[in-house]
């Protein structure tokens, strides 16, 4: 195993690993001419590739008082991503569309600092510049901090690198300045993303300008324009969570981007993300066969990968499932091999209904703070030398409200002198917790918040965080050691909520070895399903088919419900985002309401045969309009065969 150190110190000098990859795992694969590290010496110290990697790649890292404390050296795939990611554009031209799926603990924000760069000087064979301009987006805190001190901190020339935010001038403005002003990179946050990718669209169909834009996995809440777009790409249970407080990420605006319109000639899109959604991987991910159609043995897959596995294997994030364990185990367990009680799965909205109201109740979710207390006391606090915390995950915002107030009781009535906080977008009016609506900022939920959730979480005083959709995704907190879910999740959805905990940790001779999950609503299989799809790359098993939909389509416009006008005025109303619920309620009402005047029509025609000894012709009067044949909308009977 070819290793690297970060610096020379003796005996307590840390070596990191250098190496390719084998097949997704940690280590190298087998080399039929050698050595499996022969590429070093064949490749990675040859010249050309080490006069680059001197001149391009290594930066000093320096502390608040700008002294040099180290160097930033590559890792192979950050090398080996870069670098391919340059000779595919050099090769395909500035059009193309990458998705570099690299597993947290990858390095990322690096890794785009470095594609940033070199795209921004990139020439061709005639020694002209293949992009005007290179944009870079991230979330708003990383880019004040980490991603933006990368940016400049490998710039060799000052002013070419310049940052959009919310706070000076309008942001349309300032990137048109940017833009035209030939910055080599510019800097944006996700909010002003759709302003960014609207302006090199713009100048690219108008100017000529050629431009990279790269995307890594910020994640942000969404209004306006931005969210009527997401509701092209994203599934109803995701848009339901984003109106409750949720967050979408840079992938969720290119992918309603590139749904919106067709991909325009002159940019390329650079995706990073470690768990690609299934249409980020059908608009970015690339056939093994590109002139063939896709199909099986042939789907679309990521351009470069740093799997999960191999991130864990070689030390640079925790395995969070190595102690989940499912509240149903861990009762049997504590129980002696007694089985819980199994629940029907919820098949109607009364069901739903009344599950939701049992997951309300205040003795269920008292029941539930006791369990959590005492397991984060007994098994997670004492982690890090007592500095370990824990996070709550829970299905909505009102449960967000009610546990961290059942909490707050339970700690009090115990003693145990525990800080906790609660995090939910917007405002909950919940009278049977109290009477105004709760904020985040309310004193009776987080009466020692002081500004920002993420800066207050971080000291000594708060051990427990209680979360509804927020920061579920793009929250780090190394010292997050333990997790309580008490909220369906599937899919990629259960990969980045639980990958909160695997962020590794070592500071004053302890290291992050452990990390808890107590799961009160997933079965163990279930989340293994969904982080095996990640686990050392992501996989698609079919392709949406969009005939679907207009087989659809016309299967519904053949039954005459309703008109084009009809149907353009829900379109207007539903992506309208200064649009009322009542415009939207007025435009579906009149197809609603002759809908039911049909159906009750046939259902009145089903009792009149019934009574009048013809069951054959009362059980077709109905199967007729289930099956979907028209109903004359004048005199509401059916029309005849």
């Amino acid at each position: 195993m070819s290793t690297r150190p970060t610096r020379l110190d003796g005996p307590d000098t840390r070596f990191l690993p250098f190496n390719k990859g084998d097949h997704g795992a940690a280590g190298n694969p087998v080399n039929p001419n050698g050595h499996r590290t022969a590429y070093l010496w064949e490749d990675i110290w040859a010249r050309e590739s080490w006069l680059e990697i001197l001149g391009r790649y290594m930066v000093g890292m320096r502390d608040a008082k700008k002294q040099l404390i180290g160097m930033i050296f590559p890792r192979f795939h950050q090398l080996d991503a870069t670098r391919k990611l340059r000779a595919a554009v050099l090769d395909e031209g500035p059009s193309g569309k990458y998705l570099i799926q690299h597993s947290a603990g990858s390095g990322k924000t690096n890794s785009i600092a470095w594609t940033a760069h070199l795209l921004a000087d990139l020439h061709d064979e005639r020694d002209e510049k293949i992009f005007s301009s290179v944009v870079v987006v991230s979330d708003r805190n990383v880019i004040d901090t980490q991603l933006q001190e990368a940016i400049f901190a490998f710039e060799r020339t000052t002013g070419v690198v310049a940052t959009i935010t919310n706070e000076s001038g309008a942001k349309s403005g300032q990137l048109a300045e940017a833009l035209a002003g030939g910055k080599k990179i510019v800097v944006c946050t996700i909010q002003t993303f759709p302003f960014a990718l609207k302006a090199v669209q713009d100048l690219a169909a108008t100017s000529g300008k050629r431009f990279a834009v790269i995307a890594d996995e910020a994640h942000s809440s969404q209004t306006g324009e931005a969210a009527s777009k997401l509701k092209q790409v994203l599934s109803a249970e995701e848009l339901a969570e984003l109106q409750d407080g949720g967050e979408i990420s840079a992938e969720d605006v290119l992918a309603a981007n590139m749904a919106a319109k067709a991909g325009a000639s002159g940019i390329s899109f650079i995706a990073f993300t470690a768990t690609p959604k299934v249409k980020t991987m059908e608009l970015f991910g690339r056939r093994p066969d590109p002139a063939a159609p896709v199909g099986p043995g042939n789907l679309p897959v990521p351009f470069h990968v740093y799997s999960m596995r191999q991130a864990i294997e070689e030390g640079f994030i925790l395995d969070v499932l190595k102690n989940y364990t499912p509240y149903a185990l861990a009762f049997r367990l504590a129980k002696g091999g007694e089985e819980m009680d199994d629940r029907e799965v919820e098949r109607s909205a009364a069901q739903k209904a009344l599950m939701q109201w049992v997951k309300l109740h205040p003795w269920n979710i008292a029941q539930k703070v006791a369990i959590v207390v005492e397991h984060y006391r007994a098994m997670v606090m004492p982690l890090l030398d007592g500095r370990a915390k824990a996070m709550v995950v829970v299905e909505s915002r009102k449960e967000a409200v009610r546990w961290q107030i059942a909490m707050q009781k339970y700690i009090a009535e115990k003693s145990y002198g525990l800080g906790t906080l609660v995090a939910f977008s917007g405002e909950v009016n919940d009278t049977d917790s109290g009477p105004d609506p709760f904020t985040e900022t309310s004193k009776a939920l987080n009466s020692g918040l002081r500004g920002d959730i993420r800066e207050s979480f971080k000291g000594p005083e708060f051990h427990v965080l209680i979360v509804a959709n927020k920061f579920q995704t793009g929250f780090d907190q190394p010292l997050l050691c333990g997790m309580y879910v008490d909220r369906r999740l599937a899919g990629i959805q259960a990969v980045q909520t639980l990958s909160r905990l695997n962020r590794a940790y070592s500071a004053g001779g302890i290291t992050k070895d452990t990390t808890y999950i107590l799961d009160f609503a997933n079965s163990a299989e279930d989340i293994l399903t969904a982080f095996r799809t990640y686990y050392e790359t992501a996989e698609l098993e079919a392709v949406a088919d969009p005939d679907q939909v207009l087989d659809l389509r016309a299967k519904l416009d053949a039954l005459g419900y309703y008109d084009d006008f009809e149907v353009d005025r829900v379109v207007r109303a539903e992506l309208d985002p200064r649009a009322s619920h009542a415009s939207l309620s007025a435009a579906i009402e009149p197809v609603a309401d002759r809908l039911l005047k049909s159906f009750r029509a046939a259902k009145d025609a089903e009792i009149a045969a019934r009574a009048a000894g013809d069951d054959r012709a009362g059980l077709c009067c109905t199967n007729r309009l289930l099956i979907g044949l028209p109903l004359s909308p004048d005199r509401f009977i059916l029309r005849p065969l």
